[in-house]
């Protein structure tokens, strides 16, 4: 059966069957519904839903992501099979970092070429084959890279990974900015203005020295004059 959907052809009879699920597994309600998932030749999925009465209703294209849901819950030992090994549970946290040098080592494989690179092939991984299809589908899954191709993980890198690495490589080239240094308060207090005045000790107590006043008084009066 061929469905043309959005200008791009889905056929069962030279796509692959993957699993399916039933909506009465048990027959007790004489329910005839079911899903069935496909994968192309192309490694592209969709869905082939049948109605109540066992009637085809439907052809839907499915994403990665869509189609990952689908084996976990309609056949769910088949998942990594399709998908590579799942994490463990509290290891998540290591698929981004993964994921992100696989990034990298695609872009390295691909410059200056617009074919994909086979992850097989990269020879600067440091991963095992089970976590770089992990990294794969997750970059996959981000849109960062594009895997649309006849032959099983092969990519290359989407316009959103190129973003990805740049902005990485910006973050890590950007300048330390340098903490506010605080103004010395000694450095910045203001000068005091010379003392006209100066008092020394005298015979009846503190006197007043009017000769070294009148001398400053003399300098402040040619300074003035000098900036006049």
């Amino acid at each position: 059966m061929r469905r043309i959907i959005d200008g791009v052809a889905y056929d069962t009879e030279t796509a692959t069957f993957i699993a399916s699920g039933e909506a009465d597994p048990d027959h007790l309600t004489g329910s005839q519904a079911s899903w069935s998932l496909y994968r192309t030749r192309h490694g592209a999925w969709f869905e082939v839903v049948a109605g109540h009465d066992g009637v085809l209703e439907e052809f839907n294209p499915l994403t990665d992501d869509e189609a990952r849901r689908f084996l976990e819950v309609n056949a769910n030992s088949l998942l990594e099979k399709f998908f590579g090994r799942m994490p463990e549970a509290g290891q998540g946290k290591n698929v981004q970092e993964r994921a992100f040098e696989l990034l990298q080592s695609i872009e390295r494989a691909t410059r200056g070429s617009s074919a994909p690179v086979v992850i097989e092939e990269l020879r600067d991984l440091h991963m095992t084959a089970d976590e770089a299809k992990e990294a794969f589908h997750y970059l996959k899954g981000k849109g960062l890279i594009e895997a649309k191709f006849s032959i099983f993980y092969a990519a290359r890198l989407a316009p959103a990974g190129h973003d990805a690495i740049q902005s990485q490589i910006t973050a890590r080239a950007a300048p330390v900015r340098q903490k506010a240094v605080a103004p010395d308060p000694i450095r910045a207090a203001p000068a005091s203005p010379p003392e006209l005045l100066t008092l020394r000790p005298g015979i009846w107590g503190i006197n007043i020295d009017l000769k070294e006043a009148g001398r400053r008084i003399r300098q402040l009066w040619e300074k003035g004059r000098n900036r006049g």
